[in-house]
């Protein structure tokens, strides 16, 4: 019973700390992808702007 008890007070900490970074990851790619995005449309109204300028 001892081996598993201190298996476990090695093994909690390291879970915390690998589902948080997890975590961490996750939330960074989210935020990743729609600021991505975010410039893709602005530049694609950019470009339909200027496609509207020169064709005036």
């Amino acid at each position: 019973m001892g081996d598993v008890s201190v298996i476990l007070a090695f093994a909690h900490p390291l879970a915390v700390v690998v589902l948080s970074t997890l975590w961490t990851l996750h939330i960074l790619k989210k935020d990743y992808r729609q600021a991505i995005e975010q410039k893709q449309v602005a530049r694609e109204h950019a470009s339909d702007d200027v496609a509207r300028v020169q064709g005036d």
